[in-house]
């Protein structure tokens, strides 16, 4: 089941990549997020963790989908036939192909992560070996809100102004 989910993350990360309407991306972003949120939620013992992830993780991303479409033109989604057929034969290759993801190496990470898994329901949160990713998540989140108010300054107000008559 951990290697559909890696092959299906794999999938939807080459897809996103040719559409161009926000709210197809924002579709397929929401996809990938529920992808990743199972994936880990496999790996880990407790599931409250990743519960409470997912729906920050989706309560910003529904923000994102309803500011763009704000801002967005209005046109109608259309799908090439080819563009379709084409992902389509894809994703089948990619779920009958067994070697697409080295398999030795994951089998080792699952051998990791079977013997580390008692001490994942212990581990906390911010511990010494998660400390790394913990800073670069929060300058990640530092860097993003810095730019986003950047982006929208307060004087000038929305990117799209509304006029009702």
């Amino acid at each position: 089941m951990k290697y559909l989910i890696i092959k299906l993350m794999f999938f939807v990360s080459i897809m996103i990549q040719f559409f161009n309407n926000p709210m197809c991306m924002g579709l397929f972003l929401f996809i990938q997020t529920f992808l990743a949120i199972l994936y880990i939620n496999m790996i880990m013992l407790n599931s409250w963790f990743m519960m409470i992830s997912f729906l920050m993780l989706i309560g910003g991303l529904l923000i994102l989908i309803m500011y763009m479409n704000g801002i967005a033109s209005n046109k109608m989604f259309t799908l090439n036939i080819n563009f379709s057929l084409i992902l389509m034969i894809m994703l089948i290759l990619m779920m009958l192909n067994d070697d697409f993801i080295n398999s030795y190496m994951m089998k080792e990470n699952d051998n990791l992560m079977n013997e580390e898994k008692l001490n994942l329901s212990f581990m906390k949160i911010y511990n010494f070996k998660s400390m790394f990713i913990t800073i670069m998540l929060v300058i990640y989140l530092l860097l993003t809100m810095i730019s986003v108010s950047k982006c929208v300054k307060i004087n000038e107000g929305p990117l799209r102004m509304f006029f009702y008559e």
